[in-house]
């Protein structure tokens, strides 16, 4: 009886041990097309997994008894794999619609395809900024439907107008960081590396509560390149030349004058991976003699990358980004429709700005993931006429996040330090410190695998310490403000290709100092001083649905959205009774919209036909306007009622924000024949209706009252392009602004005429 007993007890025991054997499992995911190595990779059964690190590599113990892994990669199909047959595997994933599921993190700060956000998102691909042979970000920016670039200040949807180089509403980000100018919060777009670029995300609407103050009309994040599997080399040769506007208003070519103004452009790009390093470098030089007179650059600029993978959960890296270079510009023309500026307007200075971005991320044995970021960046803009700046700011931010997948929920955490200190001529020539401390919870949970809720909240505090007077005014040397933001949004699946959305989102933004005590002048115009400029706030909301479709061999997607933006106490420059540019709180306004955007790919023999683009129309008004105001002398009008001064300010009768354009259309359509390749794009915004009312007096700024008079149309800008692929050598030719037409974004500058370009990239 003991023996039997022994017998099965060992049999049990067997049995037993058996069942709990360990296998480990590894291997590496790559996609199959490219061959690239796909990071972040998740690789699991039922509540156990691990995700693929940056080389696409990945470990997992799993019991014998499992016999299926489940392989998922945002963008790509899911993969069942076959464990039996061994313990190391190569996985091949394939692309799903890259329409659809285009790879996006800003809108939520968690990655994710941009057919499941809750918020309006476009995305420029590199492939956008060789198709318009540009070298500068903005001129692709003010592509994308709903966004619109004045005077180098992003729009986006109405939500800014033009505020003379200070204080932008929309956030620009550079591989995560802010990389706006501390002092003024202006986009410095040539600091930006754009022939290493990645992609670009766009969010559209109040994001205040996920990224903080300058986010209130949405965020432009430039995300660099990164080495793929195989080592990549670009040269690049753009010269361009400017041709003679409709107009006859060019001041070249005559009296032994240049022929043509030019601009000249050369790149290099390497990137590469090498065992446990990635090296990413590019350089650039622009030079140009502009086509407005004397609105010349010389710029070289540099940007370098460089990342260590000490072990699988752990990365340093450390980027830098070098701009130097001297420009000159004028800021009104001389006269109607003239491409050279006015007597006193004209400007010039030299640069030399740079940013250092160590970084450090670990993930734990949890899966938790520990980012540590932070940016130096310094400022200096040496200009004459006392318009002189230098700032530095350093920013530092700690992340943690984590991927419940047993529950569906994704969680990230923050808390951040962003410290600035500025001296400046521009701002009564005296030192400023700005300390923002903010910490942010954004949560993401998905139900059913069809509805995904977002929230979000965020805490934001301000310290400005500077001087006890300014333009003249005793004022408060510390000023501080702390606020709570709030976000919410949804997404459902309602089929596989169509996705219902809605999101309400806080905004909010404190002055900069350059709003605060900028003191200067520029020609006739005098801008001044306002020390007790308070913050802005306001909300968005927004519904949409993104609509994927396959009609024969055309596939594409729609996306519809309406939305309405609120602003309370806006800041804009508007005069004063002395006839001084001043920025100061209008009061309440509100802007209403709706927005079309599409993109489709057709593959008919050895074609393909690709087009893209979209429709935005918005109803911008001041909640106070009262047209009574502009019967008001000038030096009654600063104790007049909010809406009496904003008609009074304004050159237009309708209640409409000044600089905004009601339509905006844009669409781009590119056919591909093998190797021979050639595009037309079209840019169309309707006329401003209003502007600073002292802008049309001739008194100081002649012949912007005629000039809008006769171009009450709007404009209608048509470039072509046409190109060919060798093994390794890009050729391609632009003509851009083709049917030469004369026109102004900002009133009082002329923009470019026709011009052709021609863009040579030898990569191998």
């Amino acid at each position: 009886m003991t023996k039997h007993f022994f017998c099965i007890w060992l049999l049990l025991f067997s049995m037993l041990s058996l069942s709990g054997q360990k296998k480990l499992i590894h291997g590496s995911v790559q996609d199959r097309k490219s061959k690239d190595f796909l990071t972040g990779a998740l690789v699991g059964v039922g509540n156990i997994g691990t995700v693929t690190d940056e080389l696409g590599k990945f470990k997992l113990e799993l019991d014998e008894s499992i016999s299926t892994l489940k392989v998922k990669m945002v963008g790509y199909q899911d993969l069942n794999l076959d464990i039996t047959s061994g313990i190391e595997f190569i996985i091949f994933l394939d692309e799903t619609s890259y329409l659809l599921n285009t790879t996006v993190i800003t809108s939520s700060r968690f990655e994710k395809p941009i057919s499941e956000s809750s918020v309006s998102m476009s995305v420029i691909k590199s492939e956008l900024s060789s198709k318009l042979n540009s070298n500068n970000v903005s001129q692709i920016l003010d592509r994308v439907p709903g966004v619109q670039i004045i005077d180098g200040q992003a729009n986006i949807r109405g939500g800014s107008g033009y505020s003379y180089g200070a204080g932008s509403r929309v956030l620009l980000l550079m591989d995560d960081l802010p990389a706006l100018q501390s002092d003024a919060g202006f986009p410095n777009w040539d600091d930006l590396p754009l022939e290493n670029i990645g992609q670009i995300e766009i969010v559209k609407g109040a994001s205040s509560a996920v990224y903080g103050s300058s986010a209130m009309n949405g965020i432009i994040h430039f995300r660099s390149n990164y080495p793929a599997s195989e080592p990549y080399t670009a040269i690049t040769i753009m010269p361009r030349i400017f041709l003679k506007p409709e107009n006859g208003n060019e001041w070249w070519g005559k009296n032994q004058e240049l022929d043509f103004p030019y601009e000249g452009f050369v790149s290099f790009v390497h990137r590469q991976k090498m065992k446990s390093w990635d090296v990413s470098t590019s350089a650039a030089f622009t030079t140009k003699v502009g086509y407005n007179k004397n609105h010349d650059q010389n710029t070289i600029r540099v940007h370098g990358l460089i990342r260590k993978r000490l072990q699988d959960r752990l990365t340093l890296s450390v980027g830098l980004n070098f701009n130097k270079g001297e420009s000159s510009s004028f800021f009104y023309w001389k006269d109607k429709g003239l491409f050279e500026g006015d007597a006193g307007s004209s400007s010039s200075s030299k640069k030399f700005r740079f940013t250092i971005d160590p970084t450090v991320r670990y993930v734990s044995k949890l899966d938790y993931h520990h980012s540590l970021r932070s940016r130096f960046y310094h400022v200096y803009n040496g200009a004459d006429n006392n318009q002189s700046n230098q700032s530095e700011n350093l920013y530092t931010e700690y992340q943690l996040s984590k991927n419940i997948q047993a529950i569906g929920i994704q969680i990230i955490g923050g808390i951040l330090l962003n410290q600035s200190w500025t001296k400046a001529k521009l701002y009564s020539d005296t030192n400023f410190i700005h300390n923002n401390l903010a910490g942010f919870l954004q949560f993401e949970k998905k139900f059913f695998n069809r509805l995904i809720l977002t929230a979000g909240l965020r805490y934001e505090s301000y310290r400005i310490e500077g001087p006890e007077y300014a333009g003249g005014l005793k004022v408060q040397a510390k000023q501080s403000e702390d606020t709570v933001l709030f976000r919410f949004g949804l997404n459902y699946k309602v089929f596989e290709t169509t996705f219902i959305r809605a999101s309400f989102g806080q905004g909010y933004r404190f002055p900069t100092i350059a709003e605060n005590y900028i003191s200067t002048k520029a020609g006739g115009l005098s801008i001044m001083a306002n020390p007790n400029l308070h913050s802005e706030h306001g909300f968005g909301v927004e519904i949409g649905l993104k609509q994927g479709f396959k009609i024969g061999k055309t596939i594409g997607f729609l996306d519809l959205a309406f939305f309405q933006s609120r602003y309370y106490d806006m800041m804009e420059f508007v005069l004063n009774n002395q006839l001084q540019f001043q920025s100061k709180n209008i009061g309440d306004t509100d802007i209403k919209g709706l927005e079309l955007e599409f993109q489709t790919r057709t593959e008919l023999v050895d074609f393909v036909f690709t087009t893209s683009g979209g429709y935005t129309f918005i109803e911008p008004k001041y909640l106070e306007f009262d047209l009574a105001g502009k019967l008001l002398p000038i030096n009654e009008r600063d104790s007049a009622s909010r809406g009496m001064q904003n008609a009074a300010n304004s050159s237009s009768n309708e209640n409409i924000l000044k600089y905004r354009s009601k339509h905006l259309l844009r669409f781009d359509l590119q056919i591909d024949y093998k190797k021979l390749y050639g595009g037309i794009s079209f840019n169309y915004a309707s006329h401003v209706q209003a502007i600073d009312w002292l802008f049309e007096l001739s008194l100081f700024l002649k012949g912007i009252k005629d000039y809008r008079a006769v171009h009450d149309h709007g404009y209608r800008v048509y470039d072509l392009r046409i190109g060919y692929h060798f093994k390794q050598l890009d050729l391609q030719a632009n003509l851009q602004n083709a049917f030469n037409e004369d026109y102004t974004i900002r009133p009082g500058i002329m923009d470019a005429p026709r011009n052709l370009s021609v863009r040579a990239t030898y990569s191998y």
